[in-house]
């Protein structure tokens, strides 16, 4: 063996200008636009609300000479929120900090941590708020063939049509609430079969600006006939620490979601769901978060801690639509 040797010539070392995190793009996460936020300063409390059947009626009469009008009115209730805390934190030890390589920046690493934590828990409890079958008035079924009714074809089937299917639903939404739905959520499943649709693509073909297997969400969105088209992407590990991932999407990904979205919620303002957010502690934002970071001097580490004070809530069932196994 030749001297010196390649091993006396070089020591591995760890490269200090790349490392890889599995970080999940922010647009895969759909809850706080599917529902906004609704800031608060108490953490529970009541809101009122204008029953929908009382404030539709027909009530205006024929008046005769020299008769009164015909007098009517509406009734008022209440419904209530209460934001739950939610709360995560992780503990950098001083000595073990100070060690660390210069491809590590600690704090950055914990507060990107904790953001994502944030992220997956807004879509989780939206998906079990709303994303869900038997919530919603209009609730319907996809079936391998011959639909009937409150079913669709699905949309993997030869003869499915996408479009016609969703303006079947919104019809069925207008029916109740006097609006046409402005969000499509779709899983990751049923996009894949949208972009590949026939119908979708011929469709497509002619006003995209760009290859047609590259369709953007606005042109979807436009073709749907809705102001956003989005597609819950969003991924979570449901394996406990120290056990083999099982990664999974938060959202079913065979399941679709139509609904109305009110985008600025204020005073007799209707939507599917609000998400109520409590402002009260010092640094919490109008999401309902806050992230912080302190010493703690007798366990020598710094605390990196986000909370969440959050409650999804359905706000009118008739103002939204669901489809379980929109594919296969």
């Amino acid at each position: 063996m030749s001297s010196p040797t390649s091993a006396q010539r070089h020591l591995d070392a760890p490269v200090q200008t790349m490392t890889v995190a599995f970080m999940q793009d922010d647009a895969s996460f759909i809850g706080a636009q599917a529902s906004p936020f609704v800031t608060v300063d108490k953490r529970s409390n009541y809101y009122y609300t204008y029953p929908q059947g009382t404030w539709n009626r027909r009530e205006m009469k024929i008046r005769g000479s020299g008769e009164e009008s015909a007098g009517s009115g509406w009734t008022q209730s209440s419904d209530t929120y209460s934001c739950e805390r939610y709360a995560i934190h992780h503990d950098e030890d001083w000595a073990d900090k100070a060690n660390a390589d210069a491809a590590f920046n600690v704090d950055q690493d914990a507060s990107e941590w904790l953001a994502n934590q944030c992220r997956i828990q807004a879509d989780y409890l939206w998906q079990a708020a709303a994303f869900q079958p038997a919530v919603w008035t209009t609730d319907y079924d996809g079936v391998s063939s011959g639909p009937s009714t409150s079913e669709i074809l699905q949309w993997d089937s030869a003869s499915s049509d996408p479009q016609t299917d969703v303006m079947t639903l919104q019809a069925a939404i207008h029916a109740l609430i006097g609006r046409y739905a402005n969000t499509l959520v779709v899983g990751a499943d049923v996009h894949t079969q949208i972009v590949t649709h026939p119908i979708v693509r011929a469709a497509i073909q002619y006003t995209s600006k760009t290859f047609v297997g590259n369709m953007t969400n606005a042109e979807l969105a436009a073709f749907f006939g809705v102001q956003k088209y989005l597609v819950a992407g969003g991924i979570y590990n449901s394996a406990v620490e120290g056990q083999t991932a099982s990664m999974g999407y938060l959202c079913n990904a065979k399941d679709l979601w139509l609904g109305y979205v009110n985008p600025n919620p204020g005073l007799k303002k209707m939507s599917a769901s609000y998400t109520f957010a409590y402002n009260g502690p010092e640094g919490v934002g109008s999401d309902g978060v806050v992230v912080r970071s302190f010493d703690i001097d007798e366990r020598t580490c710094t605390r990196f801690e986000a909370e969440m004070f959050v409650d999804v809530k359905v706000i009118s069932v008739d103002a939204a639509a669901f489809v379980d196994d929109c594919v296969a």
